[in-house]
């Protein structure tokens, strides 16, 4: 998207918990269809936004390492201090990356997960 969109969809969604549909019983239902997992599953959460399903998959899976990443740094921001409210930042990582330029080696992560990006970059 144009920098100006994004600026726009960031403003727009500001104050949101969540920057996509659904919800956590959303997230639930979707996670129970990715069984079997490892017992320590590491996942990658693109386009994470300020985390609430991120906050679900590590209250969920509570041996997960989760990785969350999203361009705009308030998002990253607000999901760091809800992961320490929630008492999950030593397993949840934000980190500023573009989905469109992932760094991360081939199977660094058993779980991919893209329920806050999604309706962006589509199926």
């Amino acid at each position: 998207m144009a920098d100006e969109v994004m600026e726009v969809f960031f403003d727009v969604q500001s104050d949101l918990p969540r920057q996509g549909p659904g919800d956590s019983d959303s997230t639930r239902r979707a996670l129970a269809l990715c069984n079997p997992l490892p017992s320590a599953p590491r996942i990658l959460d693109i386009g994470c936004g300020p985390g609430a399903q991120t906050l679900v998959l590590a209250e969920e899976l509570r041996d997960a390492s989760i990785t969350a990443i999203d361009i705009h740094e308030p998002y990253l921001e607000e999901l760091q201090r809800r992961a320490a409210v929630a008492e999950v930042s030593e397993r949840v990582a934000a980190e500023k990356m573009s989905m469109e330029e992932l760094k991360f080696s081939p199977e660094t992560f058993d779980l991919i997960w893209a329920e806050g990006s999604a309706y962006i970059m589509g199926f």
